[in-house]
C-alpha cells in the first residue's frame, strides 16, 4: 500500500511523538530510541489507519511503569545491601565466637596450669612443714638429750628415747675425748638407734664405760665393746664373740631393746637393778654420756641457751 506525501510526512510526526511518548513510558531520553523503529511503527499506523479509519492507535498495555520499575530496583539493591550488610556483621560475629573461644581456651590453660602449679607448691609446701616439724623434733630430742646428760638427769631419762645425735658428733667426741678405740662407731651408734630407738648417747656411754675407751681386751679381740656376756667370775670367757664391730653393737642395741626398755625397765636406774651389780652403775653411765655431749657439741652453751628441763622424772 502506498502513502502519499502527507501521509509520510504524518507518519513522521507520529514517529516523533511515538518516541516522546515511549521514552517518557520507559523512563529514558528520546535519544536513546532508534527513529527508524518508531517511523517504522508510524507507518504501520497510517496504513491501519487507512483500512480501518482509526484515528487513533490502541495504546500497549504491557509496558512497565518506570515509577514501579525504579521501585522494585531500589528495593532489590536495598535487599542486596542489607544482606551484604548481614553478611558482614554474620562473618564478624562468626570471627568474634571463634576468638572468644580461643580466649577461653587459653583461659582454661591458664587456670589449669596455675592450679597444676598452685597443687605442686601446697605439696611442696606441705613438705618443709613436715621437714621442718621432723627437724624441731629432732633438735628438741636432741636439746632433751643433752640437757639430761649435762644435769645429771640421765639416770631417769628413758633410754628409748632418739638422741639424734650424728655420727660427726661422735666422732668429735671421741677425738676430743682421745678414744681411739672408739674411732669409726659414731655411724654405728646412729644406725642401731634409728633401727631400735634405744638412745645412741646412752649406747655410747655404755660401750666406752665397759670397754674402756674401746681398749679392752674383749672389745679389740671379740669386737664386744660392751662386755655383753662377759661374767665375773670369768669376763673374757664369757664374753659374746662378733663378726664386727658394728655386729656387736647391733646386737647389744636389740637386746637393751627387747630386755629392758619393752619390759619397763627403760631408764637408767631401773636397768641397773637387773644389769650391773655395782649399785652405782647408772650414775657412772651418766657421768659418760654427760663427758661424750660435752666433748660432742661444738657450741654447749647455744644448747643450754634453751628452756631447761625440769620435767624428767623416775616412772
Amino acid at each position: 500500500m502506498k502513502l502519499s506525501r502527507q501521509e509520510i510526512k504524518q507518519a513522521m510526526i507520529l514517529a516523533h511523538t511515538i518516541r516522546k511518548e515511549a521514552a517518557i513510558k520507559w523512563g529514558c531520553r528520546p535519544g536513546d530510541i532508534i527513529f527508524s523503529m518508531c517511523l517504522q511503527q508510524s507507518f504501520n499506523i497510517i496504513k491501519i489507519r487507512k483500512r480501518t479509519s482509526i484515528v487513533k492507535p490502541k495504546p500497549k498495555k504491557n509496558y512497565i511503569p518506570s515509577l514501579y520499575l525504579t521501585v522494585a530496583c531500589i528495593i532489590l539493591i536495598t535487599i542486596l545491601g542489607v544482606n551484604t550488610k548481614i553478611d558482614r556483621y554474620y562473618n564478624s560475629f562468626v570471627a568474634a565466637i571463634v576468638e572468644n573461644e580461643r580466649l577461653l581456651e587459653i583461659v582454661n590453660l591458664h587456670e589449669r596450669e596455675v592450679r597444676a602449679t598452685e597443687n605442686f607448691y601446697k605439696k611442696e609446701i606441705g613438705f618443709l612443714y613436715n621437714q621442718i616439724g621432723n627437724l624441731e623434733e629432732m633438735l628438741s630430742c636432741k636439746i632433751y638429750t643433752y640437757q639430761a646428760a649435762i644435769n645429771n638427769l640421765g639416770i631417769s631419762m628413758k633410754i628409748d628415747t632418739p638422741s639424734n645425735f650424728s655420727a660427726e658428733e661422735f666422732e668429735r667426741a671421741w677425738q676430743v675425748l682421745g678414744a681411739k678405740g672408739m674411732y669409726g662407731t659414731g655411724e654405728l651408734l646412729v644406725q642401731a638407734e634409728k633401727e631400735t630407738g634405744i638412745n645412741s648417747l646412752v649406747l655410747g656411754a655404755l660401750a666406752y664405760h665397759e670397754s674402756n675407751g674401746g681398749t679392752s681386751k674383749i672389745a679389740v679381740e671379740k669386737n664386744n665393746l660392751f662386755g655383753w656376756g662377759a661374767y665375773d667370775s670369768d669376763p673374757y670367757y664369757y664374753a659374746r664373740t662378733f663378726a664386727t664391730r658394728g655386729e656387736g653393737v647391733r646386737y647389744v642395741a636389740e637386746e637393751v631393746k627387747d630386755k629392758y626398755a619393752d619390759r619397763g625397765l627403760n631408764t637408767l636406774v631401773k636397768m641397773n637393778r637387773k644389769y650391773a651389780s655395782d649399785p652405782k652403775w647408772s650414775i657412772k653411765i651418766n657421768a659418760i654420756m654427760r663427758k661424750i655431749a660435752m666433748a660432742a657439741i661444738e657450741d654447749p652453751q647455744r644448747m643450754l641457751e634453751y628452756e631447761m628441763i625440769t620435767n624428767i622424772k623416775e616412772d
